[in-house]
């Protein structure tokens, strides 16, 4: 009656290899020092699951359109209004493990010498 979803598991060595880079990147673009004290680790601000799309898709397709990628702030410039953490849901947003900011200058970085998009 319902089809199979369309799964797609993506290779350990893959994602080492995004995070690797996700952190190199960051680090180049002097971001890590700040994110050290928000990741309990030490080593910095997570990729976002957004980082992985791109990583993936960049492997797969000749260009890469991203859409709502932008740096989230809790509140909006609206009094009182807080800011929606995804689009799809009511999450309440945190900045204790991704640093948005960081993600949109690697996302910038990368649009700069790749067909990559940013909208």
């Amino acid at each position: 009656r319902f089809p199979p979803p369309n799964t797609l598991i993506l290779s350990p060595d893959f994602m080492m290899a995004a995070v690797d880079l996700w952190y190199k990147v960051s680090a180049d673009l002097g971001g890590l020092d700040a994110c050290r004290k928000l990741n309990r680790h030490g080593k910095g601000c997570k990729p976002t699951t957004g980082w992985y799309a791109l990583a993936f898709a960049s492997q797969v397709c000749e260009e890469v359109h991203m859409y709502g990628f932008s740096g989230w702030r809790k509140h909006t410039r609206d009094k009182g209004k807080k800011a929606p953490y995804h689009y799809f849901d009511g999450e309440t947003g945190t900045t204790g493990v991704h640093s948005f900011d960081l993600s949109l200058r690697v996302y910038k970085t990368f649009a700069e010498q790749y067909p990559i998009y940013l909208h």
